[in-house]
């Protein structure tokens, strides 16, 4: 395969006249070789004078197995994890690339990148396809055509570089593929493309001096809306301060609607009656509604209109601005769309904007961000109310001084074990908040976690369901729903979970999607939002990202803001980026970013990998996971922790037996994780995929793998106080070793019996003391274990899963054998006595 990358060569396409007919206006290129642009750095292929404007582009593709975006992130596929991949197969299948400009540009010139990964640079990219630039109205402006040589190897060894012969005025850049590599059956990837053009003018300010957004901290509701935060569109972004192709709001196009009549609304409840200067709607780029108007209303019930715009087109350029008479005051701000753009397409008519902004003062404006306030003495909390303006004015008082005070500026400062009620007074607003002191507050670290991802749903989140998942041994919940991910969801889950003993790690679905290019300040400010409030014990920042550094800013922000919450984010397996050496280079990659680490702090080194799939059992690659990401725990001094699969999914994994869950489960302990995650706790509904019944059904009734599970967890917390002392050191197995170390000749313990066994030899950090985890390595069948234990070894005591606690002394003499009944997934540990 060639690999090596040389210069590419220059496409000067053919300029062509403005037609319909795509086919009619095709131009050819001619290769041309230039020397100074290197395919590693994208900017250097800007013609002087010109910018990418790509990253501030809208991408849609006909189809995806990765998100279309990742087209615009201006990596160029140095990994794997960073390509666009099309989501079918086959040479003559096609496949289309839109990016619609944020505005109409004068375009220079695109380029496209191939993927760049070492020995796979070109491969899978078209070998037939063109180049297109498009008006506003979806009219074809000016076209080409490039072709290259089909090849079993790599297609191209540089991007393909397209100059318009003169600058072109254009709203959309397309790539219609026409044949694709034959290779492996015709896969289409890209890494990027970049259009270069004239700069864009500066952006307008439309903000009237002296006012601020109040759309930003009032409440969205939506009479129609898609809400897939990570596909960048939920009602709450239309009021994230974030106007462009970034991400907005959308009405639902599973609803099909074919009636462009068929009406739509964005409401904003602002945080207290204000006076309004203006409204202003920020187009994201297509679908722009074609009649639209501004309503306001004192009580959200009685309505005025401050304002219509009607025909605008469905890719809109500049926002639209909707100036409130003088005098006008709203505590409801509503967009009504009259009428959609069209055509309807697959997705029928839809309505879409950016952001929705209402600029206004509010005066004396306050609000409870927090519900209530969980401290140890010496704590201090400032952000558990929002003032919404600098010249708000207001007085404070807590009920018990002596159990917490209160300071001019609002902020609460805990001094002994008890409780008080802090109130603050501004103008006709009252707040008041409940502070309970204790002496610790307990963390997620503290102790042995076992968590549940995929809770009850948001008609479930009752306290019913959340006694049982107390009840089970759960201690952490991780809040992934986009129905929960809102503000009012994480404060009511964090309530009841409190209640029962457990906590959540919240997210606000509104913000995530914004961590990878959030300011530090702002992920601090993010997080300060969630700290102190009861039941809630970390922060979610991400599931499986493609570069985990992406996160590395916000993740430290939020660290160093909130010591002692759990910033959540978790890891694919290691072959999604490549080999086992890839994987561990992806968290040590990572783990630099994000600098020291203490195995004594709220942080986890978190993947997943789901070993039973509907016709195998994947050990070897289980094993290998498990064993990489114990080593760079233990070389980064961070704990480790990753799920347990709980459920199947049609055609892919199998439905675990109980033995199953404990199998992997006592894997874990012995290669030392620190917290266990159920994947997943709920049954899964209306999702890509088809999921088997989980822990709980879809419906809140318990499964057969419930009480299992409950003893499963309740061995694990009994082990845990122990467990969270000791370090995997060396791990080896007996028997059946799945690629993976074998027990040394020379090593003090050797296995008699001649049945599969892992063997985990422990360290407890504060004293040196050892111990033996020794687990059946069948999930099918119990076996008699005979271990012959070495001389320098005395004695061993058990370590009860029912209570924790040692049993009594077994004394060993030289060459003494260590025998036990191991049931089938049984794990079994020991202390041993020098």
């Amino acid at each position: 395969m060639r690999t090596a990358v040389r210069p590419r060569s220059r496409l000067l396409a053919t300029a062509v006249a403005l037609v319909i007919a795509i086919p009619s206006i095709i131009g050819f290129s001619v290769p041309m070789a230039v020397a100074a642009e290197d395919p590693a750095d994208l900017s250097s292929y800007a013609p002087p004078g010109t910018v990418n404007i790509g990253p501030n582009a809208q991408v849609l593709t006909d189809t995806a197995q990765q998100l279309a975006p990742r087209l615009v992130d201006t990596d160029l596929g140095e990994s794997p994890m960073r390509l666009w991949v099309a989501g079918n197969l086959g040479a003559d299948a096609g496949g289309q690339v839109t990016l619609t400009l944020r505005k109409t540009a004068a375009v220079h010139r695109v380029v496209v990148f191939p993927r760049a990964d070492p020995g796979f640079y070109g491969v899978y990219f078209p070998i037939d396809y063109t180049v297109s630039l498009l008006d506003a109205a979806g009219a074809s402006l000016w076209s080409t055509r490039i072709t290259h040589p089909d090849s079993p190897e790599n297609i191209i060894d540089a991007p393909d570089v397209v100059d318009l012969p003169t600058p072109t005025e254009a709203r959309q850049v397309r790539i219609d593929v026409l044949k694709r590599q034959a290779r492996e059956g015709g896969i289409f990837q890209l890494s990027e493309v970049a259009v270069f053009a004239d700069p864009p003018a500066p952006p307008v300010d439309y903000q009237p001096a002296g006012t601020i957004n109040l759309a930003r901290t009032s409440a969205v509701t939506a009479s129609s809306s898609y809400e897939k935060p990570d596909e960048t569109w939920s009602a709450a972004f239309a009021v994230n301060g974030v106007d462009g192709p970034a991400d907005g709001w959308s009405t639902d196009p599973y609803e099909r609607n074919q009636d462009p009549l068929k009406p739509a609304a964005v409401t904003l409840q602002l945080r207290c009656t204000s006076d309004l200067a203006r409204v202003v709607v920020y187009p994201r780029q297509a679908n722009f509604p074609k009649d639209l108007g501004i309503d306001v209303s004192s009580d959200g019930t009685t309505w005025t209109s401050i304002g219509r715009s009607l025909g605008n087109p469905g890719i809109q350029d500049e926002p639209q601005v909707f100036d409130a008479p003088a005098g006008t005051t709203a505590r409801f701000v509503r967009l009504n769309v009259e009428t959609r753009n069209g055509p309807s397409g697959n997705d029928g008519y839809l309505a879409q904007i950016s952001e929705l902004a209402a600029f206004g003062t509010a005066e004396n404006c306050v609000t409870l961000v927090k519900p209530a306030l969980l401290l140890e003495p010496g704590m201090t909390d400032d952000s558990w109310f929002d003032a919404l303006t600098p010249a708000s004015t207001y007085s404070v008082s807590s009920s018990k001084p002596q159990v917490a005070t209160v300071d001019s500026s609002g902020a609460i400062t805990a001094r002994k074990k008890g409780t008080t009620a802090v109130t603050l007074k501004a103008g006709e607003h009252t707040l008041t908040v409940p502070v309970t002191v204790v002496p610790q507050v307990e963390r997620v670290g503290d102790e042995f976690s076992i968590s549940a991802f995929w809770p009850p749903t948001v008609d479930h989140v009752d306290d019913e369901q959340y006694r049982n998942m107390a009840d089970a041994g759960i201690d952490l919940i991780e809040n992934v729903q986009a129905e929960t991910i809102t503000t009012e969801q994480n404060l009511k889950l964090a309530a009841l979970a409190h209640e029962y003993g457990m906590q959540i790690v919240a997210q606000d679905g509104a913000v995530s999607p914004s961590l990878t290019t959030m300011s530090a300040a702002d992920a601090a400010a993010y997080a300060k939002r969630f700290m102190n409030v009861p039941g809630i014990g970390g922060v979610f920042l991400v599931d499986e990202p493609a570069d985990a550094t992406d996160y590395a800013q916000s993740y430290n922000a939020i660290r160093e803001a909130a010591p002692e919450y759990y910033p959540h984010l978790n890891f694919f397996p290691y072959n999604v980026y490549g080999s086992a050496s890839d994987g561990v280079a992806a968290m040590q990659k990572w783990l630099d970013a994000t600098g020291s680490h203490s195995i004594d702090g709220p942080e986890y080194l978190m993947y997943d990998r789901y070993p039973f799939e509907v016709s195998r059992t994947t050990y070897e690659e289980m094993f290998t996971n498990l064993n990489t990401v114990r080593e760079l725990g233990l070389k980064n001094d961070i704990k480790t922790s990753t799920y347990l699969q709980s459920i199947g999914i049609t055609d892919y994994m199998r439905r675990p037996t109980a033995e199953e869950i404990r199998y992997e489960a006592n894997v874990a302990l012995a290669y030392g994780y620190k917290q266990l995650s159920y994947f997943t706790w709920w049954t899964p509904t209306k999702r890509s995929q088809d999921f088997t019944d989980g822990i709980m059904t879809a419906d809140g009734e318990k499964t057969d793998l419930y009480a299992p599970v409950q003893q499963l967890n309740a061995e694990i917390h009994a082990l845990g106080p122990t467990l969270m002392r000791l370090d995997a050191e060396e791990v080896y197995l007996a028997g059946a070793a799945y690629g993976q170390a074998t027990v040394p000749a020379d090593w003090f313990v050797q296995p008699v019996s001649t049945g599969d066994l892992v063997i985990s030899r422990m360290v407890d950090r504060k004293n040196g003391d050892e111990y033996l985890f020794v687990v059946n390595n069948s999930f099918t069948d119990g076996q008699d274990m005979t271990l012959r234990i070495g001389d320098s070894v005395k004695a061993v005591r058990e370590v009860k899963r029912s209570n924790g606690k040692t049993g009594g002394r077994i004394t060993l003499s030289d060459g003494s054998l260590l025998t036990d009944r191991l049931a089938a997934s049984e794990g079994v540990l020991y202390k041993l006595e020098r």
